[in-house]
């Protein structure tokens, strides 16, 4: 089998130099695409590669169009990478093209260096469920199912005392609790669809007692590597839609202090609040069977961390006829 490639159109070397860092980190080729006409000549006999595009730069705004119409032909979303400085929420010219698969904070930090390989690694494979790929080997891994829905608020109360042990901000660690509950309440109340593909539960109240019974169990896997954590959240209903998850993601929703009591009534939020808390975002979806998505983020020593970390946002659609 080719090694994969990782290929990078982007003016700005340390997209460059990172690029190359994670082609040797995954055992994967380099090529540094220096005109959308390149970026065609490479990918037309390279469709196992890695796509890197800087999406922000006044230089790559005016090539959007072509290089929309590059990837259309020779990729797919799920190999390609939109990397920006500024809120990638923010970004509506590349947003509206739907060639994009992920996004990615322009900020090379440790955290950044650390999970992109991880990240990558496993977008060739057929099956790339599960934490093996983004768990150290001696990580801690705890697996639960939620029998119930007051069990959520529950494994939130264990997170919550997790990271104060770990030495976590407050004020990051709640923001970080309010992420996940997020995405427990998107596994719970929004993702099962019954046989006509009707959401049956998205209008229930949060905060209302129900029993979780065979398909609409949740299962939750809770990470402890060395430098950040992971908590990966899996249905059996695989209903995620990319627009109405990219939709919530443009509201101006406002993060204010999360309540972790097991009783508190818990608002929504978007994928723009997710990012605001200095998570990243995975979400792996193999069409009516299964989605799962990933939270990882750093064991935060201060709130201004959150702000300023690497973030990567990823949906991976294991259906090709379904369109990012």
């Amino acid at each position: 089998m080719i090694k994969p490639y990782v290929i990078v159109l982007s003016q700005f070397e340390a997209d460059v130099i990172f690029g190359q860092h994670l082609a040797t980190q995954c055992g994967f080729q380099f090529l540094r695409a220096a005109s959308v006409p390149d970026l065609e000549r490479y990918l037309i006999d390279r469709s196992n590669s890695l796509v890197f595009i800087d999406v922000d730069s006044k230089e790559s705004q005016s090539a959007l169009h072509q290089v929309a119409a590059v990837l259309r032909l020779y990729s797919n979303p799920r190999f390609v990478f939109g990397i920006a400085t500024k809120p990638i929420f923010d970004l509506v010219e590349s947003n509206r093209f739907g060639v994009f698969g992920h996004y990615y904070v322009r900020n090379y930090d440790s955290f950044a260096m650390n999970w992109m390989p991880r990240l990558c690694r496993p977008i060739f494979s057929p099956e790339s469920f599960g934490v093996d790929f983004y768990k150290d080997s001696d990580a801690s891994v705890h697996k639960i199912e939620l029998k119930s829905s007051r069990e959520r608020g529950v494994l939130i109360q264990v997170l919550d005392k997790y990271l104060v042990e770990k030495g976590v901000n407050d004020r990051a660690a709640q923001m970080s609790l309010r992420a996940v509950d997020e995405v427990l309440m998107n596994a719970i109340f929004d993702a099962p669809i019954d046989s006509g593909g009707v959401r049956y539960r998205i209008n229930t109240p949060r905060e209302e007692y129900f029993e979780l019974k065979d398909k609409e169990r949740v299962f939750v896997t809770v990470v402890r590597n060395l430098e950040f954590m992971l908590v990966a959240v899996r249905d059996q209903f695989g209903s995620l839609e990319l627009k109405a998850a990219t939709d919530a993601a443009k509201a101006n929703y406002r993060v204010k202090s999360y309540d972790s009591n097991a009783h508190a009534h818990a608002g929504r939020i978007g994928l723009q609040a997710i990012a605001a808390s200095g998570t990243s975002y995975l979400a792996n979806c193999k069409p009516k069977a299964y989605t799962e998505v990933v939270l990882a983020f750093p064991y935060f020593r201060s709130f201004k961390e959150t702000k300023s970390v690497f973030r990567s946002f990823s949906f991976n659609i294991q259906d090709s006829s379904i369109k990012i």
